[in-house]
């Protein structure tokens, strides 16, 4: 990119200062749009879906699971939580709450028929972002009462290392809505291509996510996001499965929350 020159004269106290400087670079391209959303009754297979997270850190599968198996997880988060067996509990912002659970247990189970960690294929496209190793940090719900207001812009896992080239995924968290994901009741939102470190500096292409039930959202935990404000009058939540690879720990977390038994 060709950088011209310009000269200034600058007064400071009477005296004239020529200056001579470099003139200001364009900024960093704008990140193109991406499609980021696939569906699963089409053409959407493990290798389409991890190679949508690994370009853009984000997919969005639709026709994931089925709405009644959904409802079913649903029902038996609901369950959990009014039987206090969270395993800890934490206010996001308000109105928002993240309830940890039991990744042991159903609706997360991997050994648990009809769990979501049972489906192969989200296992697949968990190791096709991770490697042949990989384990559950955490496994939960999010919940966002009416009036919830939207979150700051953050990831949820840093980069590791110092260097500059961008690296494999070491984080990858897959949300699964138990409700239809309206602009209304303030879904999550996403700037695509952000979870590169050279894009960090590019303007992004911020995309809300609106998705039936039945889908699911994996991103790399390196992509920068926000859950939105919820303006409807009913509750909005959704199911989270951390998963990351064998060797790395995110000590935010309480131990009695990790699956230290690998996929």
């Amino acid at each position: 990119m060709a950088v011209g020159l310009f000269t200034a004269v600058l007064v400071h106290r009477g005296v004239r200062y020529r200056l001579r400087q470099l003139k200001c670079a364009a900024c960093p391209s704008a990140l193109p749009s991406a499609d980021v959303t696939l569906d699963a009754s089409t053409s959407a297979d493990v290798d389409a879906i991890a190679t949508c997270v690994r370009a853009h850190g984000v997919c969005c599968v639709h026709n994931f699971f089925g709405a009644a198996q959904v409802e079913e997880w649903g029902a038996e988060v609901r369950r959990l939580r009014e039987l206090d067996r969270a395993t800890s509990v934490r206010n996001r912002n308000t109105g928002r709450s993240e309830y940890n659970f039991d990744p042991h247990a159903p609706p997360f189970a991997r050994t648990a028929a009809g769990s979501v960690l049972a489906d192969e294929r989200l296992v697949l496209v968990f190791k096709r972002l991770l490697g042949a190793k990989v384990r559950v940090e955490t496994a939960g719900s999010v919940f966002a009462e009416p009036g919830a207001v939207a979150q700051r812009w953050h990831q949820d896992v840093p980069h590791l290392f110092t260097t500059g080239a961008h690296l494999p995924a070491h984080f990858i968290a897959a949300f699964v809505p138990l409700c239809e994901l309206t602009r209304v009741n303030g879904p999550t939102e996403f700037r695509v291509g952000s979870h590169v470190k050279a894009n960090v500096v590019r303007a992004p292409q911020e995309l809300v996510l609106t998705c039936p039930l039945g889908s699911v959202v994996l991103f790399d935990g390196r992509v920068f996001h926000r859950g939105g404000a919820n303006g409807s009058g009913c509750a909005r939540e959704v199911l989270f499965v951390n998963v990351c690879r064998h060797w790395y720990r995110d000590m935010s977390n309480k131990v009695e929350n990790r699956l230290e038994q690998l996929l």
